[in-house]
């Protein structure tokens, strides 16, 4: 008996798993495939995508072998937030200035400029004349953070 595994999420906690076998002998399990690692009954994510784990009972001198179960779960991306304080009104003429932002992924965050008369390279800003800036912070992701 080895129950369906819950779907995860990248950066849950490692779980332990449980079988048992009608012989009451111990189930051990094996790492079939995916972004995971498992020790004795104990699995810990490593990465978002599939995994399958198999239960397994190889019997003894009264039981045969059991059949092996194989139990499949998606670890899904985890997601993200982006800080991004406010930026303080300024004034034609001032000097460039950088943004900064950050992710709670700690991925790189980049900028883009949305409208206004100022430049963006990188995350440096040049004000090009008078009236409303904008600017959005962006994070994409990657194979474990959507």
């Amino acid at each position: 008996t080895f129950a369906e595994i819950a779907d995860k999420t990248y950066g849950d906690a490692a779980f332990s798993l449980e079988a048992s076998a009608s012989s009451e002998l111990a189930v051990s399990f094996e790492l079939v495939s995916g972004p995971a690692t498992l020790v004795g009954n104990e699995i810990t994510i490593i990465g978002a995508g599939s995994v399958s784990v198999k239960a397994i009972q190889l019997g003894d001198d009264n039981y045969a072998a059991a059949e092996e179960v194989v139990r499949t779960f998606t670890v899904n991306k985890a997601a993200q937030s982006i800080t991004f304080e406010e930026i303080a009104d300024k004034t034609y003429g001032d000097a460039v200035f950088e943004l900064t932002a950050s992710a709670s992924s700690e991925l790189a965050v980049s900028f883009e400029l949305v409208s206004g008369p100022a430049t963006l390279v990188g995350n440096e800003i040049t004000i090009t004349g008078a009236g409303s800036v904008s600017v959005k912070a962006i994070q994409l992701g990657n194979e474990n953070y959507a």
